[in-house]
């Protein structure tokens, strides 16, 4: 078993969060999405979900404290080795060694680890934001010209139509 920190992920552009509630003690074991603590903004709650599965061996966070991006929550005994070949070279986001002795890639969720935010309110959830990396698709180039060839012209420019927009067309 390798021992994992567990880290805040981005939280937007918010720095000095306060730490609400604390859901997890040593010797608590969590999967990978477990909510670990609640975190609380002027206008929203959210859960941080933990990053690796394992046994809780340290929290370092309590009740009141104020965290930003990267602060360490806490420190994980890992269940399994990762599975993900890219893991194997580089720890997944959200997840650093916590001793760069051990050389076995620790137990880490796949590329989209700690991209989910739950937002409750109240205690109850209202949102999720899980961020989605959509595939890039090449350019037909053939298909754009032909499209763009039977287009008629523009008669004003770009510069002439944003002004017609922007000063004729308000409401």
């Amino acid at each position: 078993m390798s021992r994992v920190d567990l880290l805040i992920p981005d939280i937007g552009n918010f720095s000095d969060v306060a730490v609400v509630d604390v859901l997890v003690k040593p010797g608590d074991h969590v999967d990978i999405d477990s909510p670990l603590l609640t975190l609380e903004t002027d206008k929203a709650s959210m859960d941080v979900p933990a990053t690796a599965a394992g046994t809780i061996a340290e929290v370092l966070l309590k009740r009141g404290d104020k965290v930003s991006k990267g602060a360490l929550i806490a420190r994980v005994e890992a269940s399994a080795p990762a599975a993900s070949p890219a893991a194997a070279g580089a720890p997944a986001a959200g997840v650093a060694p916590a001793a760069e002795a051990a050389s076995a890639a620790p137990a880490a969720r796949p590329e989209s680890a700690g991209d989910t935010v739950r937002i409750t309110r109240r205690g109850k959830p209202v949102a999720q934001i899980t961020a989605v990396q959509m595939p890039r698709r090449r350019i037909d180039l053939s298909a754009l010209r032909a499209m763009t060839d039977t287009m008629p012209l523009q008669r004003e420019s770009a510069r002439d139509l944003l002004r017609r927009l922007r000063d004729e067309d308000r409401y």
